[in-house]
């Protein structure tokens, strides 16, 4: 008896064509939605970090904190950058997060600077 191994074919696209780049975010709107990486806030869905870094990594691209700053008084800043397998930095992004938003009030230090990076991110 013969073992048959099941392979599935993989889609590429090209990220230089704005057709099959309209085409991944479909696959990539199906895969967050189903997989519930994504939540609605003020009636919009919006996707969460964990949803961003999938369709990033599905690229090649990663996440990497590259600075944050105490800012005092409860307030942390955070630098993300966006990184290709090969190095480059493709994208940068900053975020706050201080103890002065309403629901934040009452989270420690660690939280405040953690929702700081995943702001960035």
């Amino acid at each position: 008896m013969k073992n048959k191994i099941q392979t599935k074919k993989i889609t590429t696209y090209n990220i230089e064509n704005p057709e099959q780049v309209k085409q991944m975010a479909v696959v990539l709107k199906q895969y967050i939605v189903k997989n519930n990486l994504s939540v609605r806030i003020v009636d919009k869905d919006c996707v969460m970090v964990e949803g961003w870094q999938f369709a990033g990594g599905t690229m090649g691209l990663f996440p990497k904190i590259a600075e944050i700053q105490n800012l005092g008084a409860g307030k942390w800043m955070a630098k993300a950058e966006v990184v290709a397998k090969d190095g480059r930095v493709i994208s940068t992004g900053y975020a706050l997060c201080s103890k002065e938003e309403m629901k934040k009030k009452s989270f420690d230090d660690y939280a405040i600077l953690s929702m700081a990076q995943t702001r960035a991110i």
